[in-house]
């Protein structure tokens, strides 16, 4: 998983220095620490910042696979939906 979220990261930097046309952008690469969750004070903050990551890549589907941040947002948005009052009450079925 951190070389999925270093992957995001990665091309999230790529596409913001194609957008501005900034030649030899260096970033700093991400330090992933494991039981790091304290970045996110929710899961709806995780999933607005995983939606921005999202929407801010540009490349292409040869340069960048979209499979591992568009299967973590739904999986995001179904942890949100299931810890919602209104569905822990609705009636199965």
């Amino acid at each position: 998983m951190k070389e999925d979220i270093q992957k995001l990261h990665t091309a999230n930097y790529e596409s913001y220095a194609r957008l501005y046309k900034i030649p030899h952008f260096q970033y700093e690469p991400l330090v992933i620490k494991d039981n790091d969750y304290s970045r996110f004070d929710n899961l709806c903050q995780l999933l607005k910042s995983l939606e921005c990551i999202r929407y801010n890549i540009e490349l292409g589907p040869k340069e960048f696979d979209y499979t591992f941040i568009e299967k973590t947002i739904q999986v995001v948005k179904n942890a949100i939906i299931e810890s919602l009052p209104e569905y822990e009450k609705a009636i199965w079925g």
